[in-house]
């Protein structure tokens, strides 16, 4: 029953559906890259539509170094290290900066513009933004810098320790006030 041209016929076949396979593979392949450039772009487009310049520096200007570095009682302390001065510019917006003074942060380090910021220059600030700046820069206490501190409680906490007790006290006797029975509808 079997002779030599079922045979021929079975490879045949065989070899056809490998060629039919390996072509679809392929389509399918080249479909996929496509879709895949495809989608890159987008994503490439809507990231740099907000994404602005990196800033310039020069060797000798002075910055601060964002904290990269997570860990254990860092929420309380300032959010960039330094100032810093820009020993060498690389490429790709990386510079080499180094510690001026003895603040917190490694002596050296290489880092992206994105996590550089000016430091210098503070006069041309408003004198809030100027508490915040040398706050960040290390110049001054980053309590400073808290939202909480205002004119009233720097006030208050110069005020002789008597005085403090007394106001202390009415604010208790004026929060209690309407704490009482309360009255009843006849």
């Amino acid at each position: 029953m079997h002779d030599k041209t079922d045979y021929n016929i079975v490879e045949l076949l065989k070899d056809e559906t490998i060629e039919n396979f390996d072509s679809e593979r392929d389509a399918i392949r080249e479909n996929s890259r496509l879709q895949i450039v495809r989608v890159q772009d987008e994503n490439q487009r809507s990231f740099n539509k907000h994404r602005r310049e990196a800033s310039r520096y020069q060797t000798g200007d002075l910055v601060a170094v964002k904290r990269t570095q997570l860990g254990a009682g860092l929420k309380l302390k300032p959010k960039y290290l330094g100032p810093y001065q820009i020993v060498k510019v690389k490429s790709n917006d990386t510079y080499d900066v180094e510690r001026e003074g003895t603040q917190e942060g490694p002596r050296t380090t290489t880092t992206c513009a994105e996590y550089i910021k000016p430091c210098g220059g503070i006069q041309n600030y408003h004198p809030r933004q100027m508490i915040r700046r040398r706050a960040e820069c290390g110049k001054l206490s980053p309590v400073l810098n808290s939202p909480r501190v205002n004119a009233a409680s720097f006030t208050e906490r110069t005020l002789p320790k008597k005085d403090r007790r007394r106001r202390k006290v009415a604010r208790r006797r004026k929060g209690r006030e309407g704490r009482g029975r309360r009255e009843t509808r006849d």
